[in-house]
């Protein structure tokens, strides 16, 4: 996937590479300004609304799971099952498809 500046998708896949984070956790690595975070690349802040947007696309493309409460207990929903509630209670992983797609991935910033 070639980086695109029009969608947060790629990024957000980037920071769930190494492990399952919540909602908050993404925003505070997008944007940071360490070597884990995309804000000097995406050109702004990114917003709450952007993740969760590219973590819908991302999921229902299969690219990304969901661990939400089920009943009471956090579990891995079906594939492509977006949060039951509300996606700052759930957390988000990357999938076998969504690790593809990512090791495909040239950030703009790596092909200077």
């Amino acid at each position: 996937m070639k980086s695109r500046r029009s969608s947060p998708d790629p990024y957000v896949l980037d920071t769930l590479a190494d492990d399952v984070e919540n909602l908050e956790s993404i925003l505070r690595m997008l944007n940071s300004d360490t070597e884990l975070g995309w804000v000097r690349e995406w050109g702004r802040q990114f917003t709450r609304e952007d993740v969760i947007s590219a973590l819908s696309r991302l999921v229902r493309d299969d690219h990304v799971f969901v661990v939400a409460r089920d009943g009471g207990e956090m579990q891995q929903l079906s594939p492509r099952a977006l949060p039951p509630e509300s996606y700052g209670d759930a957390y988000f992983g990357i999938t076998d498809r969504g690790r593809l797609i990512h090791a495909d991935w040239e950030p703009k910033s790596a092909q200077s």
